[in-house]
């Protein structure tokens, strides 16, 4: 039975380290997710709301764990963002003729470091092409900030958290069961 932190293992992570000791403690068995999501069956992942249209601006969400795709981890964490969906909304929003501008809204602990500079580097090309700018109100930690980082601006509320620039690998210590084998 893979469990949650077997999973982690398996993933570099640029995350602010309270968020990815949480996800460690989760006493989580996601066999049945990871079958599911393997085997290419529906399953929970509900389709993409890409980006909205408020007031000519392109609001893409980039909320939860920063993930490079779609995974059974997005089923096993709840509000995780694939990278890839971020990359697809900005090629939508720079191709739509009623969106003047676009504007990342972050909410986000960070994630995986598959990915993130690559997404960061569509956004700095981004814009080029149209005004890219950050917000959050909540966090935009390591990963997260690296992609605000790329915007033309990024504003923050008075209670934000920004940084938390790192990249943290998870390490579990079997020796106490390889000595009981």
């Amino acid at each position: 039975m893979p469990k949650l932190l077997d999973l982690l293992l398996s993933h570099t992570w640029a995350m602010r380290q309270e968020a990815l000791d949480t996800l460690a403690a989760l006493e989580v068995d996601v066999s049945d997710i990871q079958a599911a999501t393997s085997s290419g069956a529906p399953g929970p992942l509900a389709p993409p709301a890409y980006y909205e249209l408020v007031d000519g601006v392109a609001v893409i969400p980039v909320n939860g764990v920063l993930m490079k795709a779609p995974s059974y981890l997005d089923v096993v964490l709840g509000g995780a963002t694939p990278l890839n969906t971020i990359h697809w909304a900005l090629a939508l929003a720079l191709e739509d003729p009623e969106a003047r501008a676009i504007l990342l809204d972050i909410d986000s602990p960070g994630g995986s470091v598959a990915g993130m500079f690559d997404l960061a580097h569509t956004v700095a090309q981004a814009q080029a092409v149209k005004p890219v700018h950050a917000f959050t109100a909540e966090q935009a930690c390591s990963a997260a900030y690296l992609i605000a980082s790329q915007a033309g601006s990024l504003a923050v509320t008075k209670a934000a958290e920004v940084g938390s620039i790192g990249v943290l690998t998870v390490h579990a210590d079997y020796s106490e069961r390889a000595k009981a084998l």
